[in-house]
């Protein structure tokens, strides 16, 4: 629109008619520069809205490492959450899932060591696929995971079936 102008004014202005075009064109580029404003905006609220989301699930890290800390037996813990990330939810923000890396102390150790297990075959639809188990891996002992599931169901109200618990070791 404002290349038509630019073409037309110099005619216009050969005319003398006294028209302004001048204001048209400040007109269209007033509408220009809103709509411009208002992709900016959206784009500055996504990147905010990300940031919120990541600064609530580092507080929550925090907080389940912090209450699980004090549980006899373990030493370290490291957590990663998933939380409902949809704005238009009434959920917003709740927690979803939590996965546990935690590492006992040597004190007293309830780590039961698993078996080895060799090469499975698992089919999916006709075609045979080939999985492996690490071994070697350690578990945590059924007392200490009822504890840690216990802790964060009080805490964080977190049902057991989305906790997952793994070993440093």
């Amino acid at each position: 629109f404002i290349l038509i102008i630019a073409i037309i004014n110099p005619f216009i202005s050969l005319l003398s008619k006294g028209i302004d075009i001048k204001d048209f064109q400040l007109a269209d580029s007033n509408i220009l520069d809103q709509k411009e404003l208002e992709e900016q905006s959206k784009l500055v609220d996504e990147k905010q809205k990300q940031q919120i989301i990541q600064v609530y699930k580092d507080k929550l890290n925090k907080k389940i490492e912090e209450s699980l800390n004090d549980i006899e037996g373990i030493s370290a813990v490291t957590s990663s959450v998933t939380i409902n990330e949809d704005y238009n939810s009434e959920n917003f923000g709740a927690l979803e899932k939590v996965v546990l890396e935690i590492s006992q102390s040597d004190g007293k150790s309830d780590v039961v060591p698993v078996s080895k297990v060799d090469k499975i075959e698992v089919r999916e639809g006709d075609t045979p696929k080939e999985a492996s188990v690490q071994s070697g891996q350690k578990e945590i002992s059924g007392k200490l995971k009822e504890q840690v599931e216990t802790k964060l169901n009080k805490v964080f109200q977190l049902d057991k079936e989305s906790i997952l618990i793994t070993t440093a070791d």
